[in-house]
């Protein structure tokens, strides 16, 4: 449906917003564009606009100047306009309206933007780094709670730093498992 909803607003000339300009903002804008200008070659309206807004200055802040550089010439490539300097807020009647008070006139929104802790969370006895995630050992269990355990986004493996991505809880999937498994069965 969501493909089917895009493709639609695409080729009826309005824009596309993807929000964030980290790695997910910009693979999924990419993607994006390129499914959208491939699925009815010859048929995209001129006037419709694909764009990347993000809070920062430059995509990938944390990259280095020759990533930022490719990458900012692959989104030109694909005919996708920066909007740096944006820091979305609301949608509504069309329109993507930043903080500022600036708006784009946009038929759809993405967002890819970057994981936050949750604040209920603090509400709770479970101990949290200084970032505001759930503070958990390298087998992915709570330091403060043995028998919670977390992964992903929602967690922070104390003493191993790591960006919020989804791979780390796809890759920790197992270990999870195997870790609840020997809690359950009384094994270290």
């Amino acid at each position: 449906k969501a493909a089917a909803h895009f493709d639609a607003v695409y080729h009826r000339g309005q824009a596309v917003a993807v929000v964030g300009g980290g790695a997910a903002g910009i693979e999924l804008a990419l993607a994006l564009k390129h499914r959208l200008g491939t699925t009815h070659k010859g048929t995209t309206p001129s006037e419709a606009r694909f764009y990347l807004c993000f809070e920062g200055t430059d995509v990938l802040p944390q990259a280095g100047s020759g990533v930022r550089r490719r990458l900012n010439q692959a989104l030109a490539i694909s005919d996708i306009q920066l909007v740096p300097e944006f820091k979305a807020e609301r949608y509504g009647d069309g329109k993507l309206i930043s903080d500022s008070g600036r708006d784009l006139k946009v038929g759809a929104v993405v967002c890819a933007l970057g994981a936050k802790p949750q604040s209920w969370l603090l509400d709770t006895p479970l101990k949290v780094t200084e970032a505001g995630f759930l503070a958990v050992t390298d087998c992915l269990q709570s330091i403060s709670h043995k028998n919670v355990f977390a992964v992903g986004d929602c967690a922070d493996v104390v003493g191993q730093p790591r960006a919020k991505a989804g791979v780390y809880s796809v890759r920790q999937g197992a270990a999870l498992f195997e870790n609840i498994s020997a809690l359950m069965s009384g094994r270290p």
